[in-house]
């Protein structure tokens, strides 16, 4: 079996977007600003053995905020500039009742039925409750980054205040 290392989209693989008082995310490519250290990250999470792969909430296509055709020429051009396996992403906003959208591990647990991976030997990285709840839920190990618009999360494996932090954690997780 395979292991692999999942990522929440906005906020660790590109940057997020302010609205006002509020965070969001890029809805267009021209909105879209890649992280710089995220693909150096990726590269070596690759030379680890780890399948890359990201799950995103993109909930604002069920809103009509942003067109299924946009979220999918930003994923394109994501795909196209980062050493990436898959791209998964759920639709749907908070008000629908399905298995996908995260704190649920719907697109872990389909992602490993594809891939073959042991959830058991994988990591989820993300920004907010909801990506650690599907990280837990899949019992994958967690990794929450604390950034100036969110709160400490208690229930991660690990909080980490920079991307940079991460590497330790990935050589510990082979061992």
């Amino acid at each position: 079996m395979k292991k692999a290392f999942f990522f929440d989209r906005d906020g660790i693989i590109n940057e997020v977007v302010m609205r006002g008082e509020k965070v969001g995310n890029p809805r267009m490519l021209s909105e879209l600003v890649i992280r710089e250290e995220i693909a150096s990250l990726l590269e070596i999470s690759h030379s680890y053995g780890f399948l890359n792969i990201v799950v995103t909430n993109q909930g604002d296509i069920s809103r009509g905020d942003m067109a299924k055709s946009d979220l999918e020429e930003m994923h394109t051009y994501i795909q196209a500039t980062l050493p990436l396996h898959d791209i998964r992403y759920c639709p749907h906003g908070s008000d629908h009742e399905c298995e996908c959208r995260k704190p649920k591990a719907g697109m872990l647990l389909t992602a490993a039925a594809e891939f073959d991976i042991d959830l058991s030997k994988s990591l989820l990285i993300g920004d907010s409750w909801k990506d650690i709840g599907a990280g837990e839920a899949a019992g994958c190990l967690t990794i929450y980054l604390k950034t100036p618009y969110n709160s400490v999360m208690e229930d991660a494996d690990y909080v980490i205040y920079s991307l940079g932090e991460v590497i330790p954690i990935l050589k510990r997780a082979l061992s």
